[in-house]
């Protein structure tokens, strides 16, 4: 899938773990900071990928929808993730 917006904030990568690491960022599709807005993930080696980039850019996002399951004491909790894949400047 992709998508076209307005970069908000950029945040720093995040390593989970040795072999895990991520980095968020937030996309105002409408280009409207006042309207909703999406979290996407980059995830490993393609973190990199925001380096060039600064809040305010027009982009387009392509990305997958993921959903993963996370269960504690028998409860089941379920969570949607924007992984994103590939970052363009408009």
């Amino acid at each position: 899938m992709q998508i076209n917006g307005k970069i908000g904030d950029i945040e720093n990568t995040v390593i989970v773990s040795d072999k895990f690491c991520r980095r968020d960022f937030i996309l105002y599709p409408s280009n409207n900071e006042n309207d909703e807005f999406l979290k996407f993930e980059f995830h490993q080696n393609r973190c990199s990928l925001l380096d060039n980039f600064v809040k305010g850019d027009n982009v387009t996002v392509f990305f997958n929808i993921l959903c993963n399951k996370w269960t504690n004491d028998g409860n089941s909790k379920y969570y949607t993730t924007l992984k994103a894949w590939k970052i363009e400047k408009l």
